[in-house]
């Protein structure tokens, strides 16, 4: 049975930037896990014939966004040096980076479970002040929108109108609110056609997320 008092667990702020944005999911788990290596820090492991690093991460990165909020959380079998997030950014490429890292308990609920929020921005060009303004009326008007989404299990429409809480314009960009983890969340180039279908995407990013619960809207 594994020994627990001296596991210490952290919640780690990472940024996602430039090339590295169309790093799949699976890749971006690959590349910390290199680098963790790497640093030679006294990461956890799992126990069992194919024991691997014990890292739980939160929503799923898109591929093509950059963020500067995402969020995992890493286990230690014991403290490690106080300047590892230095040692892990030294051989992190280029295009990931901790920007926080703070101690958690092990009884903390994890990311995926209590994330629920999440906001973009959105950078558009080809589309005047006035397109985008009534584009955002136009769309928080109604009470529904369909979208076609495509599986290998075929095609199916989707609403992703209830799960949208906010669109705003905010020096020449679309900033979007949206609800996730329960029921259809939707993807930000959905609501950029549905909102701008003139205008055209010069870049998202994930900007922000929170959990929303009895205490409002907080950070992880």
């Amino acid at each position: 049975m594994e020994q627990l008092q001296n596991v210490v667990r952290y919640r780690v702020r990472l940024a996602i930037r430039g090339r590295l944005a169309y790093l799949s999911h699976l890749d971006l788990l690959s590349a910390m896990e290199r680098a963790l290596r790497r640093a030679d820090l006294p990461v956890r492991y799992s126990e069992g014939f194919n024991p691997h690093m014990i890292i739980s991460w939160g929503p799923a990165h898109p591929v093509g966004i950059c963020g500067e909020n995402e969020y995992f959380d890493l286990d230690f079998i014991n403290n490690p040096p106080a300047v590892w997030t230095e040692k892990l950014n030294a051989v992190l490429p280029e295009g990931l980076a901790i920007i926080a890292a703070r101690e958690i308990g092990l009884t903390t609920p994890a990311l995926m479970a209590v994330i629920n929020r999440v906001n973009y921005t959105i950078g558009l060009e080809d589309i005047t002040d006035e397109q985008l303004e009534a584009g955002i009326a136009k769309f928080m008007a109604v009470d529904s929108h369909l979208v076609q989404r495509y599986s290998p299990k075929g095609r199916k429409e989707v609403d992703i109108r209830p799960a949208v809480l906010s669109l705003a314009h905010k020096e020449g960009n679309l900033t979007l609110e949206c609800r996730i983890g329960d029921g259809a969340s939707p993807k930000p180039q959905e609501v950029a056609a549905a909102v701008a279908p003139e205008g055209r995407i010069l870049f998202i990013e994930r900007s922000g997320l929170f959990i929303e619960g009895n205490k409002g809207k907080i950070l992880p």
